[in-house]
C-alpha cells in the first residue's frame, strides 16, 4: 500500500494541476471575449500566477495550449503578447467558418422547432439593444452566442467541438475593427433576422447559401492598423 500512495498523490497533483491550467486559459480567454486583452497586449506567467494565487507551473501550462491554439505568440527576449492576426488571417478563418456554418445551417434547417426560431429571435432583439446602447463587447458576445446555437441545433458533436476550437480566434478579429466600422442596430436585426428565416423556411440549400452570404462579406476586413477605402 505504502508504494502505491506516492502515485496516487501525484495523480491528484496532476489532476489539480490540469483543473488549475484550464481555468488559466478560460481566464485569458474570457479576458479576450470581454475586450479586456487587445492584440498586441503582454501578459506574464508571474503576473497571472500572483493574481490566481497560484504556481507557474500551470500558468505555463495555459501558455503552452494558447500558443497551440495561435492565441498568443511568443518573441524571443520580448515576452508572450496576443496575437496580431494580418488580413491572411483573418480571411483564412473566416474562409473556414463560412464552410462550417454554411454545412451547419443546412443541418440546422432540417431541425429546427418554432421554440428555436423564438429563441433566436430574442437573442437577436438583444445584440440590437446593445448595439444601440454602444455596448460593442456585449454585442460581439451575443452575436457568437447566435452562431453557436445555430451549430447546436445540428446535433453533431463533432461539427460543434470544430466550430469551437475556431471559436476562440474568431473572437480577436471584432477587437481589430474601429467602432466606425462597426453595425448599427437596425444592421444586425435585418441581417440576423434573415439568417433566422432561411432557417425557419426549412430549405437546407436556402440556410446554407444565407450563412456563406452573412460571412462572406467579411472575409476581406479592414485591420485597425490599415486605412479604410
Amino acid at each position: 500500500m505504502r508504494a502505491v500512495l506516492p502515485s496516487i498523490e501525484a495523480t491528484d497533483q496532476l489532476v489539480q494541476d490540469r483543473s488549475l491550467h484550464n481555468d488559466v486559459y478560460g481566464l485569458i480567454v474570457d479576458a479576450i471575449h470581454r475586450g479586456e486583452l487587445r492584440p498586441g497586449d503582454r501578459i506574464t506567467e508571474g503576473e497571472i500566477a500572483g493574481r490566481m494565487g497560484i504556481s507557474r507551473s500551470p500558468v505555463r501550462e495555459a501558455f503552452a495550449r494558447l500558443i497551440h491554439d495561435s492565441l498568443v505568440v511568443q518573441s524571443p527576449r520580448r515576452g508572450t503578447f496576443i496575437a496580431e492576426l494580418d488580413c491572411g488571417d483573418i480571411e483564412d478563418i473566416q474562409e473556414v467558418r463560412s464552410l462550417l456554418e454554411g454545412h451547419a445551417a443546412r443541418l440546422a434547417a432540417d431541425r429546427i422547432a418554432p421554440d428555436d426560431v423564438a429563441a433566436l429571435h430574442e437573442l437577436v432583439r438583444t445584440m440590437a439593444d446593445s448595439a444601440t446602447g454602444e455596448a460593442w463587447v456585449r454585442v460581439v458576445q451575443l452575436n457568437a452566442r447566435f452562431h453557436e446555437q445555430v451549430v447546436r441545433l445540428t446535433g453533431n458533436k463533432v461539427l460543434l467541438r470544430a466550430w469551437s476550437m475556431l471559436d476562440p480566434l474568431a473572437w480577436l478579429i471584432p477587437t481589430m475593427v474601429p467602432v466606425g466600422h462597426r453595425h448599427n442596430s437596425h444592421d444586425l436585426l435585418v441581417r440576423h433576422t434573415e439568417l433566422i428565416d432561411a432557417l425557419a423556411s426549412g430549405d437546407p440549400q436556402r440556410a446554407e447559401e444565407a450563412f456563406r452570404a452573412h460571412i462572406r462579406p467579411h472575409i476581406h476586413p479592414t485591420p485597425m492598423n490599415e486605412p479604410s477605402e
